[in-house]
């Protein structure tokens, strides 16, 4: 006899088949994802490692480069730094003793100091201090006296129970030490020198 009804008892059976076939492909795509992700994980970590090889390589590169040029600069300006300082510093001596004393005095005076003030100097510095102060009438308390022992350059101030020296061939000898140490060559700069 024919049926004439479907029957489903085989297609239930041709279902269960299929869902485990699905299944088994759900897992191989995952596997196969997976895979592909630690691949690309793995490639994008070795790109990584590379770019930083690279960059460290080249760092050190910039730096024996920049050494090179730092010491070929200097190289090329210690002869004219050199002759400024030796030529242009003792001139502003006298300037440099001025402005220094005119500082000074400056300072005394507007901390209230109530006495006398007495500069000592050297032969040589007398007719620039005198005229200082001389012409100006907020110095008028400032006595200039002569003392013989100074060298050119070095004041004693007094005032009350306090005296200190300016000394502008100290300094213009530490702006000497300090121009040589900065343009003087260090041991980076020998070993890159050019």
């Amino acid at each position: 006899m024919t049926t004439i009804f479907e029957d489903f008892a085989i297609a239930s059976s041709s279902a269960a088949s299929t869902d485990s076939s699905v299944q088994s492909k759900l897992d191989s795509f995952d596997t196969g994802y997976k895979a592909g992700w630690d691949d690309a994980s793995k490639a994008h970590l070795e790109s990584k490692k590379h770019i930083s090889s690279v960059l460290i390589q080249n760092l050190e590169t910039i730096e024996f480069t920049m050494a090179e040029a730092r010491a070929s600069t200097l190289k090329v300006l210690t002869p004219m730094i050199t002759q400024i300082t030796s030529t242009l510093l003792p001139g502003l001596k006298q300037e440099a003793l001025r402005a220094r004393l005119e500082d000074e005095l400056e300072s005394l005076l507007k901390n209230s100091v109530s006495g006398q003030i007495a500069l000592e100097v050297s032969a040589g510095d007398l007719s620039t201090v005198k005229d200082l102060t001389d012409g100006d009438t907020q110095f008028q308390r400032v006595s200039v006296l002569e003392k013989p022992s100074l060298g050119e350059g070095q004041v004693y101030v007094s005032c009350e129970d306090q005296t200190h020296l300016i000394d502008i061939d100290k300094v213009l000898e530490d702006i000497r030490e300090a121009v040589a140490t900065e343009f003087g060559t260090s041991e980076l700069e020998q070993a890159y020198a050019v």
